[in-house]
Formats: structure tokens, C-alpha cells, sequence
């Protein structure tokens, strides 16, 4: 009896130990797998952006080229995002949207220190924040390194870049920072250190493009302008180049890690290693960021995304969608700190920690684009155009290369939906806009709805007298006013002008064919603050049914004195034909006053006038540059400078009729423009 007492002892024990162990067992699981664990938070951050770095290029996301070692370890050890996307493949809307986990839809460039970013957020809990960049786009005046505390705009090269964080990292270790870093490493124009270039390159390469950047940068121009055929041999000799650059970035990137593992801060710092963007090498018929054919293809959206912090567990692959809009409320969780409800990207911070069934996974991209906005989910892509011809449909199962239109072969309401998911995120960026008191100067709701109609010899004039638009046709007018507080009218010498600021765009809508044959813009331009060397104050931007031709001016600084400078006048028209442009050169205005720029042409002659200098060119640009149809609007934007009596008319002569002085011409000037039918 006493051995049968002791073996039920030995087995109730049994028993407990075992359910003991399982419970043990579940709890841990369930903390694993709940929403309500607590990871451990992480205090540093550095965002590392290799700007036009092409996701497929990478080792770790198929290249079969040893290029990238350094990021393919990183990868494996914490986690590596395949389907990562950016929202407009161009560098500042990219890195904006990186930095402010909006839409650009949302905020325009430069970017309005009103908006938060994950920068300015960190600063007022009292992170150490710094941005080391690459010049260009990502210079200070495009606001994209609003809030950060330390700056340098014009860190060219990797041993430089390299430098500049080591010696940042030493002097900030012990502190909880952000740091940003950003290089055009690898970006056109491609040229690769001849020692990595040597083991991929073809000995038996005859064409012209050598492993320089002149030579890159010119085959590319060509054959972007179809000058040059390409070959298959061509673009291979492109990639070889272009992956022979990535070997030094992926040595950049060990160097930081070992730099972090010297200073003891592998265990609570986060690298977040990315791109802006992807890059085509002619699979659209065009190098670069992007084409005309397809803005939005996966080559140019989809970059890579890999997170490395050793006191998260290690993921590996990651197959989720997420956006680079994402990447702000991430760090955010990470340091626990409360994400603003004005972010449209969501956190990402809980796939890091193991529990991916607590992220609410967005199934579709949103994109934009110049000529285009779209949308990607996992089946379709679709490209909606300004004109409705253009919309495109792409079948990403069947044709995961988007090289066939299908919009033709789907039933329209497969489209529609896709259409109503655009439309519901541009409804929300317009609320955020809002939100954020980001605005345009608008006019009254009547003149919005319905739009004033001209016909091709009409004449619109957009005076700012009284705070209001009038909009003037013959003898009859309209008038719209600004909102009070949209606007800034400045008294001047000459009266009132409004006063041109990046967060105010006059945008006016305008049904008309104006500018179909002949026509001209006249307008009165005031520069009331300097700003940089190379200032652009002023763009025009006249948007048809299926292209936008915009007007530029800036003023170089450091030619001539002081009083004296160097205009440059661009003009550049963006249509599925690709892009024209050109520029001219005046110089020698004295900006102390008001000026009047007169731009006039018709089949055959154009001609830019500014007070008295006078530009003629026959044929300057192909008959049809300016002919379109204004269907959408006429937007005005600028920088420190006033505006006066815009004038945009389909006649193209001069009319001297504006007040605010007259135009003084010699008599040989007044005598050529009334032989060319331009002087009344």
C-alpha cells in the first residue's frame, strides 16, 4: 500500500511539473505573440538614404553579383523588407515624404517648416539631431532638413561623409540622437573606382560609353533624346558601372557598423538603410528615375529597406507591404515616443519585434507623379493621367514587368474602385493640409466649380488691388477675393504687389485655348530679398489637358556688381513626348524697383523682353511648344518677391498699357518689334 501512496505522490508531482511547464511555455508565447509585450526601447537612430539605389541591384534582393556583403549580413541579422515603396520617385518629394510620413500630395517644395517631421519631433524631447547630405535636391532651401540642429548640405563623396559621422558619432555617443545621412554615391552621372569596375566589366566592349561620368552622363542625354541607338551590350555596360559603385557603398556601411560596435552602441541604436528611389536602364525606353512610358514602375518605386538593431530579434525576410512613409512613426515607437495623429504612414516597429500580426498591413501604394497619379495594389497597377487617354492598367500577376497596357480588358469596375481608393487619399491629404494650415490662395467657391471660359483672343489679367483677383475679359469682369489669411499684399514704390512665399500658390483655374496659335504673359516682378547665389524667384507653370509648360526666372548673384546681375529666364514644357527646354541669359538689371517681363510668340518667332532688352529668335522652339489648351490652371509660385499685374492673352502684342511706368525702348527696338507685328 505505502508504494502505491508514493507513486500517485511521484505522479501528481509529475503531473505539476509538466503543467507548470507547458503553462510557462504559453505565457511566453502569448507575451511573444500579444500586442501587449514590451519590447525594449531603442534610444539612437541613424537613417542612411543611398539615393537612385535600385533595389534588385542589391545582393540580398536577387543581384547574383558579390556587391553588397556588408547589407546582405545586416539583412540577415535583423530585417530586410521586400516590398518597401516611395510614393514619387524624385528625390526631394522621397526624402520629404521619408521625414514627414505624408503624401506629397500633402506638402509641397520647398517643404513648410509648419510641418512636423520626425526630426522636429525628436528635438523637442531632447534628441541630439544632425543631417549630413549630398548637395542638390537635398540642399537646406528645399526645407527638407527643417528641424534638424546640425546640418551640412554640401558633403560630396563617401570619405567625407564617412569623416563627418565619425566625428559627430564620437562627440554625440552618449547622448540620444538621430542622425541622417544621405549621398549620391551611387547616382548618375555612373563612374565606379576602376578596381571594383575591372571584375565585372567586358573586355570586348567596343561602344562609347566609358567608365567616366562625362561619358555616362553624355550617352545618356542622347539617347534619352533619341539621338543614339542602344544597344543590349550599352545598358549592360551601364549596370556594370552602376553595381561596381555599390562595392564602396557596402564598405561605407561597415565602416559605420563598426564605428557603432566601437562605441558600445550596437545594443540601443537602429539603422535604417534605404533609397529614394530606383532607377530604369531602358526598360521604358529611358535612363534615369523615371519615364514618361511608366512613371511608377516597380524598378523606379520599390527600394530597398533593411533594419538592423541587435537588441531586436532577427526577422530575415520581410514580404509585408510597407511605404518609406512608414519609417517616421517607426522610429517614433521605437523610442517611445506618441506619433501624431497628422503621420499618414503607420508603424512598422511591431514586424520588428516579432509580433507582425499587430500590423494593420495597407495593401495598396499610393504614387505620384508630374503628368500622373496612381495607385499599386497586389494585382493592379493603375496610372490616371491628366488626360483620360493616358489612364493605364497594368496586370502585375500576369505581367509582373508592366509592359502592357490592360485597361481595355478589365471590367470598369476594377478601375473605379481603384480610382475611389485615389480619391480617398487625396480627400485626406486635403483634410491634413488643412489640418496643418498648408494652403493655396484660392479663389471664391463659384469661380472653382465653374471656371471662366475665353476664347483664343481673349485677355486674362490677374490684378491684386483690393485683395482680389479680377479676372477680365473685354468689358466684363470677375472678381474673386484671397482668404484673409492666405494672403500678404506689400506697399511698394508703385503701389501694392502681392508677396510671393514657397507656402503660397496662386492658382487659378481658366478653361481656354489662349495660348493655342499665338499668345503672351506679361507681368511686373519685384526682388525684395536675396537669398543664395544661384536664387530662382519666380515659375510659371501653365497646365493643359496632357502637358505643363512652365516659365522659370532666377538671378545668379555672384556675376557682376552688385547692382548689376545675370538673369536667367528657362522654359521647359513636360508632356508624354518627354521634356524640352532651354534658357536665356540677360544681363545687367538693376534690381532696386518694379520690372516688366513680356514673353510673346507665334508659329516661326519668339521673343522675351524685359524693359528694354529685347531677345528674338526665329524658330526657338519647336511650332507647337506653347500651343495647348489651358484646361486645368495657371499656377503661380515664388520666393521673395512681389507681383503685379499678371497678363496672359493669345494676342502677342504689347500693348503698353500697364501703369506702373513706361517702358523706355530706342527707337531701332520700337522700330523691329513693329516690323514683326509684336508693338501696337
Amino acid at each position: 500500500m505505502e508504494i502505491e501512496k508514493n507513486k500517485k505522490k511521484i505522479f501528481k508531482r509529475s503531473f505539476l511539473i509538466v503543467f507548470c511547464l507547458i503553462l510557462v511555455s504559453l505565457a511566453t508565447w502569448i507575451i511573444k505573440n500579444s500586442n501587449y509585450s514590451k519590447p525594449p526601447k531603442i534610444q539612437n537612430f541613424i537613417l542612411l538614404s543611398i539615393d537612385d539605389l535600385r533595389a534588385d541591384r542589391v545582393g540580398c534582393y536577387g543581384n547574383d553579383r558579390d556587391v553588397s556583403p556588408n547589407m546582405d549580413k545586416l539583412a540577415k541579422e535583423g530585417a530586410q523588407f521586400l516590398n518597401a515603396f516611395v510614393s514619387w520617385p524624385s528625390t526631394p518629394q522621397s526624402h520629404s515624404s521619408m521625414l514627414t510620413s505624408l503624401y506629397p500630395s500633402v506638402f509641397e517644395i520647398p517643404l513648410d517648416p509648419k510641418i512636423p517631421t520626425v526630426t522636429t519631433i525628436l528635438s523637442k524631447v531632447g534628441y541630439k539631431t544632425a543631417a549630413f547630405t549630398g548637395s542638390g535636391w537635398m540642399s537646406e532651401k528645399f526645407g527638407i532638413l527643417n528641424g534638424f540642429a546640425e546640418y551640412d548640405d554640401n558633403v560630396r563623396g563617401l570619405k567625407p561623409l564617412h569623416d563627418k559621422t565619425l566625428k559627430w558619432l564620437k562627440k554625440n555617443h552618449e547622448k540620444r540622437f538621430f542622425l541622417f545621412l544621405h549621398t549620391y554615391y551611387v547616382h548618375q552621372p555612373f563612374k565606379a573606382p576602376h578596381e571594383y569596375f575591372k571584375k565585372f566589366a567586358d573586355p570586348n566592349y567596343s561602344g562609347p560609353i566609358k567608365n567616366s561620368s562625362i561619358s555616362t552622363r553624355d550617352f545618356i542625354r542622347a539617347a534619352t533624346l533619341g539621338r543614339i541607338k542602344v544597344s543590349s551590350a550599352d545598358i549592360q555596360r551601364l549596370l556594370d558601372i552602376y553595381d561596381s559603385q555599390i562595392i564602396p557603398m557596402d564598405n561605407f556601411i561597415s565602416q559605420i557598423v563598426q564605428t557603432l560596435q566601437r562605441l558600445n552602441l550596437t545594443d540601443n541604436t537602429m539603422l535604417i538603410i534605404t533609397s529614394d528611389h530606383g532607377e530604369q536602364f531602358y526598360e521604358y525606353k529611358r535612363f534615369g528615375h523615371t519615364s514618361r512610358t511608366n512613371p511608377f514602375a516597380d524598378i523606379s518605386i520599390k527600394v530597398p529597406l533593411i533594419i538592423y538593431a541587435p537588441s531586436l530579434p532577427k526577422i530575415g525576410k520581410v514580404q509585408k507591404t510597407v511605404e518609406t512613409i512608414d519609417i517616421p512613426p517607426t522610429i517614433l515607437e521605437a523610442a517611445g515616443i506618441d506619433i501624431p495623429e497628422t503621420f499618414q504612414g503607420q508603424s512598422f516597429f511591431p514586424i520588428l519585434c516579432g509580433n507582425p500580426r499587430s500590423f494593420k498591413e495597407k495593401k495598396e501604394v499610393f504614387c505620384l507623379h508630374t503628368l500622373y497619379i496612381g495607385i499599386r495594389t497586389e494585382k493592379f497597377k493603375l496610372l490616371v493621367g491628366y488626360d483620360p487617354k493616358n489612364t493605364k492598367l497594368y496586370d502585375l500577376i500576369n505581367d509582373p514587368a508592366e509592359t502592357t497596357n490592360v485597361i481595355d480588358q478589365f471590367p470598369t469596375e476594377i478601375v473605379e474602385s481603384l480610382i475611389k481608393k485615389i480619391e480617398n487619399i487625396q480627400t485626406e491629404s486635403e483634410i491634413l493640409r488643412r489640418k496643418l494650415g498648408i494652403y493655396k490662395i484660392e479663389l471664391d467657391d463659384d469661380l472653382l466649380i465653374k471656371p471662366p471660359s475665353f476664347d483664343e483672343y481673349s485677355t486674362v489679367l490677374a490684378a491684386f488691388q483690393n485683395n482680389k483677383f479680377i479676372y477680365k475679359k473685354s468689358n466684363s469682369q470677375m472678381n474673386a477675393k484671397f482668404k484673409a489669411d492666405q494672403y500678404h499684399l506689400s506697399e511698394g514704390k508703385y503701389g501694392k504687389g502681392l508677396v510671393l512665399t514657397p507656402d503660397l500658390d496662386i492658382i487659378f483655374p481658366l478653361e481656354s485655348p489662349v495660348l493655342y496659335r499665338a499668345g503672351s504673359i506679361e507681368f511686373w516682378l519685384k526682388l525684395i530679398k536675396r537669398d543664395s547665389k544661384y536664387q530662382k524667384f519666380l515659375k510659371i507653370d501653365l497646365e493643359g489637358s496632357n502637358s505643363i509648360t512652365s516659365i522659370n526666372t532666377a538671378i545668379l548673384w555672384d556675376q557682376g556688381d552688385e547692382s548689376e546681375k545675370r538673369i536667367s529666364v528657362e522654359f521647359e514644357k513636360n508632356n508624354n513626348q518627354g521634356v524640352q527646354s532651354d534658357t536665356y541669359f540677360f544681363t545687367k538689371y538693376r534690381w532696386d524697383g518694379w520690372h516688366h517681363f513680356h514673353i510673346a510668340w507665334e508659329p516661326g518667332e519668339f521673343i522675351v523682353l524685359i524693359d528694354d532688352e529685347l531677345v528674338t529668335h526665329k524658330n526657338f522652339f519647336p511650332e507647337n511648344f506653347f500651343r495647348q489648351k489651358i484646361t486645368k490652371h495657371i499656377k503661380i509660385s515664388g520666393k521673395n518677391c512681389l507681383l503685379d499685374e499678371f497678363r496672359i492673352s493669345g494676342d502677342p502684342r504689347i500693348y503698353r498699357r500697364m501703369p506702373r511706368r513706361k517702358v523706355k525702348m530706342n527707337p531701332k527696338l520700337i522700330e523691329r518689334l513693329k516690323s514683326l507685328g509684336y508693338l501696337k
